[in-house]
């Protein structure tokens, strides 16, 4: 199991052909919160924007294996139940979240950088 913001994927995001070359089949998580999350809560501005992919899509474009949209916790759950059955290829799923979800540890580590950054 791999998990993975979306930006962080976008600078990896072509081993996916690597995976298929080696007979991999790990189930990715991608984390599309549209950007920089952890930036954006110590300082937000545009450059913390990235280019918006249909991350899902790109294990069919790379033949690598099963992508899947998750937009909600019920299709969340419908998209674990169908990783869990899929053996035999890679498993990529998007799960798209608001772009300023954060974990309160998260929010409180980006909280004291913020306020290192200002003095």
């Amino acid at each position: 199991m791999v998990f993975i913001g979306d930006g962080a994927f976008q600078m990896t995001g072509q081993e996916l052909g690597a995976f298929a070359r080696a007979g991999v089949h790990p189930v990715i998580f991608v984390l599309n919160n549209d950007g920089y999350l952890i930036e954006r809560l110590i300082h937000d501005g545009p450059y913390n924007d990235i280019a918006r992919w249909a991350y899902h899509r790109l294990p069919e474009a790379l033949g690598a294996g099963l992508g899947l949209l998750a937009r909600t916790e019920g299709e969340l759950e419908d998209a674990l139940d169908l990783a869990n059955r899929r053996s035999d290829s890679l498993v990529l799923i998007e799960i798209q979240v608001d772009r300023m979800d954060s974990t309160p540890t998260l929010a409180r580590v980006a909280g004291n950088f913020r306020t290192l950054s200002n003095k």
